[in-house]
Order: C-alpha cells, then sequence, then structure tokens
C-alpha cells in the first residue's frame, strides 16, 4: 500500500523506491497476520546489545509520520546491516510480526537504505520480448521473477515484434541482483536482459 505518508515528509521523495515491497503503514496493528511484511519508515530510536555469545544486535523504533513500530535485528541480520542503522535514517525493513508481543514489533530478515534504494533506482532493466517469447506463459515467468524480487529498478519491455516499449509501474520495480538478472536470462536469453545505468 503506498501513498500514506504525510504531505512533505521526508520519505515523500522515496515513493517510488517504496512502492514495490508494498510497505505496511505503520499505523496498523500487524498483529493479525502471519505474512512477510514490508515497513518504510524514519529510525527514530536505537539500542544495541550483546547476546550471551557476545554478539551484537539491535532494537530500533521507526515512524512514517502516522504510526511507530519496534524492529528487533538479530545478530545475523546486523553483522550485514548494522552500518545502515542510525538515528534519523530512512529505512526499509522486510520481517515477519512478532506474535510474542503486544504491540507493533517486527523482527527483521532484511534491511534497506533507502538512499541506497534511490541511487539503484538511476538504473534501468530492459527485457526484450521476442514474437516466439510473446506468449501468456512466458510473460506470466516473467512476472513471477519480477514479483520476487522487489526493488528500485525500474523494468521496460521491449515488445521486437510491435517494436513497443512499455515501462512496467512502479510496483513492478526490481532487485536487479545477479540471482534475478540470471533467471530472467534463463527465460528470454542473455541477449535480451540488459541492465543499464542511465
Amino acid at each position: 500500500m503506498t501513498g500514506f505518508y504525510l504531505s512533505g515528509h521526508p520519505l515523500s521523495q522515496y515513493q517510488k523506491v517504496i512502492a514495490p515491497f508494498q510497505p505496511v503503514p505503520l499505523a496498523e496493528n500487524l498483529g493479525g497476520d502471519r505474512g512477510t511484511k514490508a515497513l518504510a519508515g524514519i529510525i527514530e530510536q536505537l539500542s544495541t546489545i550483546r547476546t550471551k555469545t557476545g554478539q551484537k544486535m539491535a532494537f530500533l523504533s521507526m515512524t512514517d509520520g502516522e504510526g511507530a513500530c519496534d524492529v528487533v535485528v538479530f545478530p545475523d541480520l546486523y553483522r550485514k546491516a548494522g552500518s545502515l542503522l542510525t538515528l534519523q535514517s530512512p529505512i526499509l525493513v522486510v520481517g515477519v510480526p512478532d506474535k510474542k508481543s503486544q504491540g507493533n514489533k517486527l523482527l527483521a530478515n532484511s534491511i534497506f537504505h533507502l538512499d541506497d534504494l534511490l541511487k539503484d533506482a538511476s538504473k534501468n532493466l530492459y527485457l526484450k520480448i521476442s514474437p516466439e517469447q510473446d506468449n501468456h506463459q512466458i510473460l506470466q515467468q516473467v512476472k513471477k521473477v519480477i514479483n520476487s524480487y522487489p526493488g528500485p529498478v525500474p523494468v521496460q519491455l521491449f515488445y521486437e515484434k510491435e517494436k513497443k516499449m512499455i515501462q512496467l509501474s512502479d510496483e513492478n520495480r526490481v532487485n536487479a541482483t545477479e540471482r534475478c538478472i540470471s533467471q530472467l536470462q534463463f527465460i528470454l536469453s542473455s541477449e535480451h536482459v540488459v541492465l543499464k545505468a542511465e
């Protein structure tokens, strides 16, 4: 869900790169759903502790201007993403709701700094669809890969037969990782998948 931030809120400039993740407004209660959730907001409070084994982990509170949520960052993720966690940093967190918590609390699986997503948004992923590939089955496979890798990079489809270029909506932007690219290349061929920095 998008468009839930207050006008002039610091997150407004990130709406295009947030959209593919369909973040939940922080004013909503996370408790009723067991599925993976995405949250976008500004870090308002941050504390770190060491576990009994000496590993560092973090607890943070984030806001989107309308609500707030607590986030737990366990040691494995903290080692990868701890450098992104500073007060007032705009972040996007993907994780699962903490069922033991009375309030809004997310157990983080991955964290993105919104400025990093914005930088990647300057790239474009071009997918060429040949006449042979222009069928429902192939296009559904492409769509499945795109939906599996939400991220900041816009996707352009070029239909070779009609000589027509279509830019997919912001909700269909991708995280153009090597795995994402290779899966698309497997479906369309390597010559038909091009990632360009504009």
